[in-house]
């Protein structure tokens, strides 16, 4: 195997650094997230798919035409779940929104 090959196949995807940091972040909590469990542990396939409490951790692309135009709409990363759960809006904001809490907010 080439020297160069081999440093490509050392260098983590993004995903597997997400998971990582989503790994550690989590540690060893026991939370269900809202139902969705560790999704990141799951394919892209399914992460990319997962919701917690309705909101989708990732949220999907969606072209756009005008993304730098006043008043155009949010960007996929102000519409993700993970996001917004890092920012601490609602709802991962760790107040109760379905009649109780499971450990998904901050």
């Amino acid at each position: 195997m080439s020297a160069a090959h081999a440093s490509t196949t050392d260098t983590p995807t993004r995903y597997q650094r997400v998971r990582e940091i989503l790994q550690a972040a989590a540690g060893t909590s026991k939370a269900n997230y809202g139902g969705a469990g560790r999704f990141w542990e799951h394919s892209l396939t399914a992460f990319k798919a997962a919701k917690v409490h309705g909101v989708a951790m990732i949220a999907p692309e969606v072209p756009s035409c005008c993304a730098d135009e006043p008043g155009a709409a949010t960007s996929r990363s102000d519409n993700s779940g993970l996001i917004r759960g890092l920012r601490g809006e609602p709802p991962f904001d760790g107040l109760a929104h379905d009649g109780g809490t499971d450990g998904a907010g901050p």
